[in-house]
């Protein structure tokens, strides 16, 4: 069983339950004054974190900020002038202690929880004490919250998590917190890129959390190879992936290289940073693409664009619009129960991707 599925049955079978107690407990509060300190909370979700940078951005203008979010994302937003302190945890069984002791510990004049779809981490802030609480009111869910902004699934993500900034009094600017790679990230990924000058990067991977936003790898093959007409092609992939990347390179051929596994989160911006733009399944580097600026080309099946598309006047979301798709919901807790055998990736075409690649790049 991985990290998702052990976070999906503790969130189901302890945080549901936490959170009702929270709800009828827990003593409301008032905002009495414009907070000085701040607490968001985003521990699931690499790409959606990213999709934060807005409130993260402008909250960092008024007052101090303070980030909960996953350990394996925290290096994103290592030593990032903006943010106070980072609060990595794991989101499963083994993190769930080290969250109540942050919880019980931690003074906050605003803790904002942008975890829609977890009962556990509602339950858990709303034990931070003194704190005025904001999240979300998703519709079948207890909250315990001082303040509960409407919830609506089909809403982009950037928008959706704006909304705090209103609720604060604050004015909303067009500023985005990004990743800053740090002098050492920078240094690994430039010896990787080598003299490349001109390269695109792949991104063939997708999270086991919902592994049905992966293209098939002949498809990915296919595009590589078109790809390599103009210049380098990098595959892009954390340690687990590399074995599968770097075969993927090999089958591309000469002028593909692999750099799954050899960079962190870091490196992997700063490498974006210099590439042509990146062809991504919809996962985390496609936002992470997206937030920098660089031209991305997203492949959607079981989610909507609506929801996560880049929003960059370069990039594009590649999408089927199956009649069963977006099939993701919260209400299911974001279990895929697909009988179709993934058809809205399967009918995403090599020509397809390749137009929106090429319209990209005349922008």
């Amino acid at each position: 069983m991985n990290d998702f599925e052990v976070g999906r049955r503790i969130d189901r079978w302890v945080g549901g339950p936490l959170a009702r107690v929270a709800r009828q407990t827990r003593r409301r509060r008032a905002l009495r004054a414009a907070p000085t300190s701040v607490l968001v909370v985003k521990c699931v979700g690499f790409g959606s974190l990213l999709r934060a940078g807005g409130l993260l951005h402008d909250l960092a203008r008024v007052a101090d900020v303070d980030l909960m979010c996953g350990s394996m994302v925290a290096p994103l937003f290592a030593e990032h002038p903006r943010l106070r302190k980072i609060y990595p945890l794991r989101w499963n069984g083994r993190g769930l202690p080290e969250l109540i002791r942050v919880a019980r510990r931690g003074r906050w004049d605003v803790v904002i929880d942008l975890e829609a779809g977890s009962r556990m981490s509602s339950a858990v802030v709303a034990a931070i004490r003194g704190a005025y609480t904001i999240g979300y009111a998703v519709p079948g869910r207890p909250h315990p919250w001082d303040l509960a902004l409407p919830f609506h699934e089909d809403e982009h993500l950037d928008e959706r998590y704006i909304r705090p900034l209103s609720a604060l009094g604050l004015s909303r600017s067009t500023g985005h917190l990004v990743p800053m790679p740090t002098p050492e990230a920078r240094r690994k990924a430039d010896e990787l890129i080598g003299g490349r000058r001109s390269f695109v990067a792949l991104n063939p991977n997708a999270s086991d959390l919902i592994a049905e936003r992966r293209w098939a790898r002949e498809n990915w093959v296919r595009l590589g190879r078109k790809l390599l007409r103009d210049g380098a092609v990098a595959i892009i992939g954390g340690p687990a992936d590399r074995a599968s990347c770097d075969a993927l390179a090999t089958d591309v051929g000469e002028g593909a290289f692999s750099t799954a596994g050899r960079l962190g989160l870091q490196g992997t911006a700063h490498l974006l940073s210099r590439s042509r733009g990146l062809v991504s399944n919809d996962s985390g580097p496609a936002h992470l693409a997206d937030v920098l600026g660089v031209p991305t080309i997203a492949l959607f099946g079981p989610e909507s664009p609506a929801r996560y598309g880049p929003l960059g006047a370069a990039s594009a979301a590649v999408w089927t619009e199956e009649e069963c798709s977006p099939c993701v919901s919260l209400a299911a807790d974001k279990v895929v129960e697909c009988t179709r055998e993934a058809a809205c990736m399967r009918n995403i075409e090599v020509a397809d991707v390749w137009r929106s690649w090429e319209a990209s790049q005349r922008l």
